[in-house]
């Protein structure tokens, strides 16, 4: 919920901090593969 309301005021404030959760979640169910390129992707496209 926290996040929702983050996200809704300040578009590349929740996108920062959800790509953070999500990135620590496929980085330990996947470990450094895909995750890894997917996040120099998106992390490129977000910054």
């Amino acid at each position: 919920m926290a996040a929702h309301a983050l996200k809704t005021r300040n578009p590349v404030a929740g996108a920062l901090r959800h790509g953070n959760h999500r990135h620590q979640v496929v980085s330990a169910r996947k470990g450094r593969g895909s995750y890894t390129r997917k996040t120099k992707h998106k992390a490129r496209a977000f910054d």
